[in-house]
């Protein structure tokens, strides 16, 4: 079951209802439900979620044009909407959308008293201000933030809800001084829009309904199609390594 419940997951391009909504209720639920059995490392959570809501239709809008890196692809002509009052044939406007920052950790009991009985808080990167936004604590969040978002994928799709996942953003990179260095973008927004993004954007997401349409900028999967995404073989991927006789 589980097999086929992540076998119908699309990545949803312009094709989200506009008129069938998720109440904040349910993804609320959702993500404390996910919270709850998500792997962390010392359960830190080294990460914070920002959500935007169906309603904060400013912030929306800028957080497509932040995600417009490219003149082209699934979020070209986002600007043409800005002026598009109708809600209704907005079909590209996800209406719960989800930003994965990096976060500073508090120490919870076991990091406490762990550093007290060996006399070193030095240890978990995710509580330190000197290292936490450092490579390897980048990194760290990075893969829970991943882990964090498939178990919620789950959870979306046993509610027939759709979920989308977003990279195409102004990258932070971290400078010898501790200071972000932050792109640019010359097609559409920078962070600077939204304000509250005060540490490194890992991942967006999207989660809403599909609209019952056929999505003009969905992925081709028929096989044999020109801009069908096909997967690599199985071998190139997965490696087994027996036992070495040398």
């Amino acid at each position: 079951m589980i097999e086929d419940l992540y076998k119908k997951r699309r990545q949803i391009r312009s094709a989200w209802d506009q008129k069938r909504i998720p109440s904040k209720e349910l993804i609320e639920g959702l993500l404390k439900k996910t919270l709850e059995f998500a792997p962390s490392k010392q359960n830190l959570f080294p990460f914070k979620v920002h959500v935007i809501e169906p309603d904060n239709t400013k912030d929306l809008h800028y957080i497509a044009g932040i995600c417009a890196l490219h003149k082209t692809g699934s979020v070209n002509n986002w600007e043409k909407n800005l002026n598009n009052k109708s809600n209704s044939t907005d079909y590209t406007k996800a209406p719960w959308v989800l930003i994965f920052e990096l976060r500073l950790c508090e120490p919870n009991s076991f990091v406490t008293n762990h550093s007290k009985i060996h006399n070193d808080w030095t240890r978990f990167n995710q509580i330190m201000p000197s290292r936490y936004r450092k490579d390897t604590n980048m990194k760290l969040a990075s893969t829970e933030i991943g882990m964090y978002i498939e178990l919620l994928t789950g959870l979306c799709l046993e509610k027939d809800l759709a979920i989308s996942y977003i990279m195409s953003f102004p990258n932070w990179s971290l400078s010898k001084e501790g200071e972000y260095r932050k792109d640019g973008n010359k097609t559409g927004y920078t962070w600077d829009k939204l304000p509250y993004i005060t540490e490194a954007p890992v991942m967006v997401v999207q989660i809403g309904y599909k609209a019952p349409i056929k999505d003009p900028l969905a992925t081709k999967i028929k096989f044999g199609h020109s801009y069908e995404e096909n997967k690599p073989d199985f071998k190139t991927v997965i490696n087994f390594h027996p036992k070495r006789t040398d």
